[in-house]
């Protein structure tokens, strides 16, 4: 089997590259008329993108959960998001 550092690799290309689309699609959507990006389309954008941050975090001997509570800590010591639904909704008009 391919070693450690280049499953590593693999997976991250995979994720550059499932970005990109993400990142095309929502191009598309803010520039281009008529190439709304609907919920499910953004969706499964996010979880090819979601599935390969999965693979890497394998790859590097941690899991979700070992994620979620960093995320945890980054939020509550004032990183991250600050803006609600409706609040998100207004910007996207």
């Amino acid at each position: 089997g391919a070693s450690l550092r280049e499953q590593r690799i693999h997976a991250l290309l995979g994720l550059a590259g499932e970005t990109g689309e993400l990142v095309d699609v929502l191009k598309k959507h803010f520039y281009k008329p008529g190439h709304e990006a609907t919920q499910d389309k953004v969706k499964d954008e996010l979880s090819d993108v979601l599935y390969y941050v999965a693979v890497l975090s394998h790859l590097w001997g941690f899991s979700f959960d070992d994620m979620a509570a960093h995320l945890a800590v980054k939020l509550a010591g004032g990183h991250g998001w600050h803006g609600g639904d409706a609040e998100i909704a207004a910007q996207d008009e």
